[in-house]
This record gives structure tokens, sequence and C-alpha cells, in this order.
């Protein structure tokens, strides 16, 4: 298990346990604050249980990087593979910031949808919370333990596009350069993607 990683992204971290705890020390005083404030609150902590859980003694890393956490925890991952670093990575992403002081955060720099409109609801963006994890492995590695290979990463590419805080250059230019990354590395392309 030395070389089996664990990465998992969250683009806040535990902000209900922030808000709980403030309120703790607001109403009760210091001393009313729980002991495990910090490690319920730091966003590397989800990597860091899974790795205790499991026993996976290689890299155990958080990813912070927004709305983009978990594809960059895997982005990551596939790299840390590729370069030989670990054998497997478990890798993926959680969120959980469907709080009042969250809501009226995303609220208020206008990325959520007002739309009461049912058919509407799903434009960017609407809160939700969740997670999900997945097991990027080396081939070799994968084939000798006879696991089921559902998809092969053979490129990745990660870009800023310095444009705004929430939106994305109208041109779409960051993600088309990360996609000719993603597609350079594969050597791969464009008329070869399908998807």
């Amino acid at each position: 298990m030395e070389r089996v990683g664990v990465v998992v992204g969250s683009g806040i971290g535990g902000l209900n346990t922030i808000e709980e705890q403030n309120l703790n020390l607001i109403k009760k005083g210091p001393e009313r604050v729980s002991p495990m404030f910090i490690p319920m609150s730091i966003s590397n902590m989800a990597a860091g249980n899974i790795a205790i859980e499991l026993g996976t003694k290689g890299e155990s890393v958080a990813m912070v990087t927004a709305c983009a956490s978990a594809t960059h925890s895997i982005g990551e991952s596939y790299r840390m593979i590729k370069h030989g670093y670990q054998d497997a990575v478990i890798v993926g992403g959680t969120e959980a910031s469907i709080t009042p002081i969250g809501i009226a955060g995303f609220m208020n720099i206008k990325a959520l949808s007002q739309s009461t409109d049912k058919l509407r609801a799903s434009i960017p963006f609407v809160m939700g919370e969740g997670a999900g994890i997945i097991v990027l492995e080396e081939l070799e590695h994968a084939k000798k333990r006879g696991a089921h290979i559902y998809a092969e990463i053979i490129g990745y590419g990660a870009t800023s596009d310095a444009y705004h805080i929430t939106s994305p250059a109208p041109e779409g230019e960051g993600g088309a350069r990360a996609m000719k990354i993603a597609m350079n590395e594969a050597n791969v392309k464009p008329e070869e993607i399908t998807y």
C-alpha cells in the first residue's frame, strides 16, 4: 500500500463545521469550540481519513480548485501514475456547502440560479452536495490483479484563462487550450475524438 495514493478535492472543505463552531465561539466562548474543529474543517481530511481507513501510504493530497477540484484531482492523479510515483490512486471529490453562509455567499456573488421554473432550475449554478470516488491504476498493475478496466486516460490538460472570478472567458479560450494540451499529451488529433 506504499504506492497507493489518495487525492480528494473539495472546493471549500468543512463549511458547516466552520459555521457551527463560529457560532459556538460567539455564543458560548472559546472553550466551547470543538477540539475537532480544525481536523473537521480543513479540506485535506477526506483524503487523510480515506488513507487512514484503508492503510494507503502513498501521497495523500487535497486539490482545492473550486468547481474543478474533482476533475483536477483525477488529472493530477493520472500524472502521479504516469510519472511512476504511484501504482494506483483513490481519487475524486466531495462537497457539502449547503449551509446558510454558503448559500448567502454564492447568492451574493451571483453564482446561483434564481429561476423558479423547474425546467430552468439546472442551469449554472444550482447548489448541490455529494461525493464521487474512482480508482485510477497503472494499466499493467490493474491487469496483473485482474481488475475490470472501464476506461483509460491518455492525456490531461489544465489551464487558467485569467479572466474573471466566476465566469469563463466568453470565447472559451482557456477550456480550448486545456483540450489541446490533453490531445497533445495523448498524441491524438481532433478528428480522432468522438466525444
